[in-house]
């Protein structure tokens, strides 16, 4: 088991990362929210197609699609969550990925005046993991499992950040997390409103003569009809 310390030093990068979404940028909306997240067994996986649903789609969500398997076998290195936050239920997918690390990456573990001890990083003991939420369209996760859930999930227009209340030494699963989620406001969602023409379609003049349509020329003069609506 590689040295505590050692893990926690590789945690270090991911939380600078953290600490530097967490500054709210303008026309963004922050809550937060007291969570217990649970662990799924391998052996309850299937039951999620019932949580998810295979019916209609509500814009933001997705149900499962039929591709993915989520039987119990071939899932070495995956974990599966739910995180109920802000009155959700949240659905994670997540597998173990060590891919930010070198090769040639080694722990390094002295104690008092004990000879130096290298080894390489043991992936299967790795506690970093990425993935995404099943019910949700454009999402990200990245998160650590040593001592407790620190990461970030990211959902749509909503970027979450989870670390424990306490360090959990043993499991985070049914442990008390905060949860702090940045949005975008109501009034940045808003798509800006185009302002249309007043006079649409051909335009003739005084004269009677065929002039060109409001999208090429400004609105018209006075004593300039414009003849037509805008569709």
């Amino acid at each position: 088991m590689p040295d505590r310390h050692a893990i926690h030093l590789l945690l270090l990068p991911l939380l600078l990362l953290s600490t530097a979404l967490k500054a709210t940028p303008a026309n963004w909306e922050e809550d937060t929210d007291l969570v217990v997240p649970l662990e799924i067994p391998l052996d309850q996986i299937h039951l999620l197609k019932g949580a998810l649903g295979q019916g209609g789609r509500r814009r933001g969500h997705r149900s499962l699609e039929p591709t993915e398997s989520l039987g119990s076998e071939g899932h070495e290195g995956s974990l599966w969550l739910v995180l109920p936050a802000f009155g959700k239920y949240l659905y994670l997918q997540l597998r173990r990925d060590v891919g930010f690390l070198s090769e040639d990456f080694v722990i390094e573990e002295k104690k008092g005046n004990e000879t130096t001890r290298l080894q390489n990083f043991p992936s299967a003991e790795s506690c970093f993991y990425t993935g995404r939420v099943l019910n949700h369209t454009n999402s990200f996760v990245s998160l650590s499992t040593c001592g407790g859930l620190t990461g970030v999930v990211h959902t749509g227009y909503n970027t979450m950040f989870i670390e424990p209340v306490a360090v959990a030494h043993d499991s985070f699963s049914g442990v008390e997390h905060k949860v702090v989620r940045q949005r975008r406001s109501t009034e940045a969602q808003s798509p800006v409103t185009e302002t249309r023409p007043t006079a649409c379609g051909i335009i003739q003049g005084d004269d009677g003569a065929p002039g060109a349509t409001a999208a090429q020329h400004p609105p018209p003069a006075p004593g300039v009809l414009g003849l037509g609506g805008c569709g």
